[in-house]
């Protein structure tokens, strides 16, 4: 069967939303099929239409839309659309097969003789509970005594298919059957799995009630038993044997079940009972006790999150995210099921609103798709994506997020809302809530796609929300001074801000304040980051241009735009005069070469500029050379270093192969990702270590930084300013209060003591900040600070989150397509001025 084609043909029918699942369970399996085809039919929402072919497109399969309602014209369109392979498979939106279920269906194809395969079904729900149906044989005995012995989703040979005309188009159910009987009619074979390889879910819409409900099904029968009836009639003793023990069968589980329904009946009565209790009013000492009754309480107050008494108690932590990052909702948003957030928080910042539903019958919907897979929606189309308290009811979060990254635009943000604690969700039910996630998790999750400093994580809650929320009260409930404590260790709600950027990553978060509105255009401003302008044979992290691309790069945005001090670019005026834009030049760590390389160009064009200094050890006799140079330079181009390392890291000692190149590259980099959040002191110790193994030659003393007497002469030129980069360039968003508080007090200090004037920019080390670090830069006498978000300003910024792109070397032509692309012009138009 290696050398065989399988095709396979999803009916959609009005399962919309069931579609990708059941696409996706054949994608994933040991033995995908060749190709696909999606067929929608009268009852598939006309809307859905650009979305369903663009999801087959993408995959390389087909999209046909029929104009029958009769499943049979569905399945012989799909079947057609394929074109000529060697097998085909037919399956309903909302079922799934197996993941060897292709693999496992193809091998009883040895013979000629075998025209079909079929198996056992596993019936998953309501809720928990799981059966099984099993066929005996896969005969026309079997078909004639069960007609769904062998279900739609057999594997069958092509050509078989084609030879019998295919699908009875007439029939509204049962055409499966009829094709069934015909194929094993001539003496052809049919086999079974006793492996439940299809999986369906009892759900009420499900395409295959609409086969078993009403007058057609009744019809199929007596139409499906006329063209039979010689081989029913050779059958009939047989048959009605076996209907006798199937009826013996059904009777006794009949007799159960009228048992069960009394239970449940008073079951049933018991919990309505309950619940309207449960709605009574709350204890004035309910924060001081959990003793809501005469005796512990187990019932909910309500089932419906607190619906029924108020404003669930989640919902107010969700606001006060989105309001925090009320900034960010502008320009193109897309919002999912309905665009509120929209309307009330992006105020007149908002160009267009979308909204995103799987449902076309949500007349709000403006885009009609899959989260998991966009595919008719272009990349980088949107500045804003509002996704609250969606992810955890959708069973492939990843894609979800890799969706969200591709449409976004270049420095467009994602906020995010996830549970941690909640009941499971009433919409969805037991078997579609998948997930809740921790403050880490949530880390873990969206650093896998999105650049991991570009991610911002914060929890909302505390023990005494979260008992509130299990219990159904509502938000009401609760004195105000309920959501004020934040306890990391019992979250409710977890939070993530999410920056698609395309240099070098910044977790970045809203502030309180936004600057005063510049009379600039949108996207007329921007900030250009620097690190070091000198050649470096080792530079993993591209900090480095040369003196060349330097000038080369000031000299073309000196004539391109004006060039003006970082605290003028962000309140900068228009000029009838000059209607260029504006840009400020900003220098990170505070290496040598930006006073011996850097500052003679911008002093020969008068240009300004700021430097941000870290200042450990601004007076030690010996040169400081920063933690990640000497780590690269440990790894770079030694292969005299042992096979192996082992290093003492705050989880335990852990072992790293250092035998190749590539594994030299590969453990460089795991170990900067693990040292980037440590302490200064731990770090500094592993970073002896490694270079103690590596037998590194601590006398060479290239990318240094400036000691403090040429940190002097660098203040010291007209146009050149300093700003704050903490003491021990520490990714603050780790650190406890009390070390963030440090780095940015001492600093400061230590800037103003060097160069006697006041320091009241900073930039934040690896462009890492969150809520707690950027309200400390603002109490710490801050009034600007920078990240490594790739973008320009807006017309309204957070003043403590301001957006840099990046300089690398590369060639100039490249670097001016890149600020072209950040100030939104078109292509070309700065470089036509120079």
């Amino acid at each position: 069967m290696s050398d065989t084609t399988i095709g396979a043909v999803i009916r959609c029918g009005n399962q919309v939303s069931q579609v990708y699942a059941s696409v996706r369970s054949l994608l994933d399996g040991s033995r995908p099929p060749d190709i696909i085809a999606i067929v929608a039919d009268p009852a598939t929402p006309d809307r859905a239409d650009e979305w369903l072919s663009a999801f087959a497109k993408f995959r390389g399969g087909r999209f046909a839309r029929v104009s029958s309602s009769r499943p049979g014209a569905a399945w012989n369109a799909g079947l057609s659309a394929l074109g000529r392979v060697d097998f085909g498979l037919c399956l309903e939106a909302g079922d799934r097969l197996d993941r060897r279920g292709l693999e496992l269906f193809a091998q009883p194809f040895t013979s000629d003789a075998v025209v079909l395969a079929t198996s056992a079904i596993e019936w998953l729900g309501p809720g928990s509970q799981r059966r099984f149906t099993v066929p005996d044989e896969c005969s026309p005995a079997a078909l004639l005594r069960d007609f769904h012995a062998a279900h739609i989703s057999s594997l069958f040979r092509w050509q078989a298919w084609h030879d019998a005309n295919g699908f009875d188009e007439e029939l509204a159910a049962l055409e499966h059957t009829d094709l069934w009987l015909r194929l094993l009619a001539s003496g052809a074979q049919g086999t079974v799995d006793s492996r439940p390889l299809l999986r369906r879910s009892v759900r009420r819409t499900a395409l295959y009630r609409r086969t078993w409900e009403g007058p057609d099904y009744a019809q199929a029968v007596r139409r499906l038993m006329e063209r039979h009836r010689e081989a029913a009639a050779a059958l009939t003793g047989p048959m009605l044997e076996a209907r006798d023990r199937d009826y013996h069968r059904v009777l006794k589980r009949y007799q159960t079940s009228l048992g069960v329904e009394a239970a449940a009946t008073a079951s049933l009565a018991e919990a309505h009972r309950a619940h309207q209790a449960a709605l009574a009013p709350v204890p004035a000492d309910w924060g001081h006790t959990l003793e809501w009754g005469p005796q512990t309480r187990s019932v909910a107050f309500s089932h419906d999150w607190g619906y029924d008494r108020g404003t669930p108690v989640d919902r107010p932590f969700i606001e006060r995210f989105l309001q925090a990052h009320a900034v960010d909702i502008r320009g193109t948003v897309l919002e999912i099921q309905e665009d509120d957030y929209t309307r009330r928080l992006g105020a007149g910042e908002v160009e267009r609103r979308e909204v995103l539903d799987l449902d076309p019958a949500n007349t709000l919907a403006t885009i009609v798709g899959d989260l998991r897979s966009l595919d008719h929606v272009p990349a980088d189309t949107f500045d804003c994506i509002v996704l609250t308290q969606t992810l955890h009811v959708i069973d492939d979060m990843g894609a979800v997020l890799g969706e969200c990254r591709r449409v976004l635009k270049p420095g467009g943000v994602l906020l995010a809302t996830l549970p941690s604690a909640s009941r499971v969700c009433l919409e969805y039910g037991r078997d579609a809530d998948y997930w809740r996630v921790t403050a880490a998790g949530a880390r873990q999750l969206f650093s896998q796609v999105f650049a991991p400093a570009s991610v911002d994580v914060e929890t909302f809650g505390n023990s005494l929300v979260n008992a509130a929320f299990s219990f159904g009260l509502a938000s009401e409930d609760l004195p105000s001074r309920s959501f004020e404590a934040a306890d990391p260790y019992f979250p409710l709600l977890v939070g993530v801000r999410a920056v698609k950027t395309a240099g070098p990553p910044a977790i970045v978060r809203a502030g309180t304040a936004a600057l005063p509105v510049s009379s600039l255009a949108e996207g007329q401003r921007l900030i250009v980051l620097y690190h070091r302008v000198a050649a470096s044979a080792v530079d993993p992290h591209r900090l480095s241009v040369s003196s060349v691309t330097f000038a080369a790069q000031v000299d073309w945005l000196s004539r391109v735009c004006r060039v003006l001090p970082l605290d003028s670019l962000v309140t900068a005026s228009s000029d009838a005069a000059d209607s260029r834009p504006g840009v400020s030049l900003t220098f990170d760590d505070g290496y040598v070469d930006n006073l011996q390389n850097a500052s003679p160009v911008l002093r020969a064009g008068g240009l300004p500029a700021t430097f941000f200094v870290t200042t450990a050890g601004l007076d030690s006799s010996a040169p400081y050379v920063f933690w990640w140079d000497r780590l690269a330079a440990a790894f770079a181009g030694n292969s005299v270093v042992p096979p192996s390392l082992t290093v003492d890291l705050p989880e335990g000692p852990r072992t790293l192969p250092t035998s190749s190149a590539e594994e030299r590259v590969s453990t460089h980099w795991q170990l900067h990702g693990l040292l980037v959040r440590l302490p200064a002191a731990r770090r500094d110790s592993i970073v002896a270590h490694i270079e103690h193994w590596a037998g590194q030659d601590r006398s060479d003393r290239n990318g240094r930084r400036m000691n403090s007497q040429e940190l002097v002469e660098l203040a010291s030129h007209s146009g050149h300013a300093l700003g704050a980069h903490t003491v021990e360039h520490l990714a603050l968003p780790d650190q406890p209060d009390d070390v963030v508080a440090r780095e940015l007090v001492e600093s400061r200090r230590t800037l103003e003591q060097l160069s006697g004037r006041p320091v009241r920019s900073f930039a934040y080390p690896f462009g890492a900040v969150d809520h707690r670090t950027a309200a400390a830069a603002r109490a710490n006498g801050f009034e600007l600070a920078v990240t490594c978000e790739e973008r320009s300003l807006r017309r309204r910024e957070n003043p403590l989150r301001l957006p840099r792109i990046s300089a690398f070397e590369e060639p100039l032509e490249r670097f001016i397509a890149r600020v072209e692309r950040a100030l939104g012009v078109a292509a070309g138009a700065l470089a036509s001025r120079g």
